[in-house]
C-alpha cells in the first residue's frame, strides 16, 4: 500500500529546531543589514544633493563676479576713449 499524503505543511524530522532558528536569525540579520545600508545610501544621496546645491550657488556667484568684471572693463575702456578724445582735441 502507498502511504497517504497529508495536506498542508509537513515537517521533515531531519530538520532540527536549531536549523530553523539559524535560518530565522540569518534572515533577520539580512534585514537589519539591508536597513543599515539603506540608511547609509540615503545619507550619501542627501550629502550629494547638498554638494550640488552648493556648487550651483558658487557657480551663480562666479557668473555674477564675471559679469561685474566685464562691466568694469567696459567702463575702463570708455574712460580710456574719453581720455584719447580729450588728448586728440588738445593737439
Amino acid at each position: 500500500m502507498i502511504p497517504e499524503r497529508r495536506q498542508g505543511l509537513v515537517w521533515d524530522k531531519s530538520i532540527s529546531l536549531g536549523n530553523v532558528l539559524t535560518i530565522i536569525m540569518m534572515a533577520a540579520a539580512m534585514f537589519i543589514w539591508g536597513g543599515k545600508m539603506e540608511g547609509r545610501i540615503s545619507i550619501i544621496e542627501s550629502s550629494d544633493i547638498a554638494r550640488k546645491e552648493a556648487a550651483a550657488i558658487q557657480l551663480a556667484a562666479e557668473n555674477a563676479r564675471a559679469a561685474e568684471t566685464r562691466q568694469d572693463f567696459r567702463e575702463i575702456r570708455q574712460m580710456i576713449e574719453a581720455l584719447r578724445n580729450t588728448v586728440s582735441k588738445k593737439n
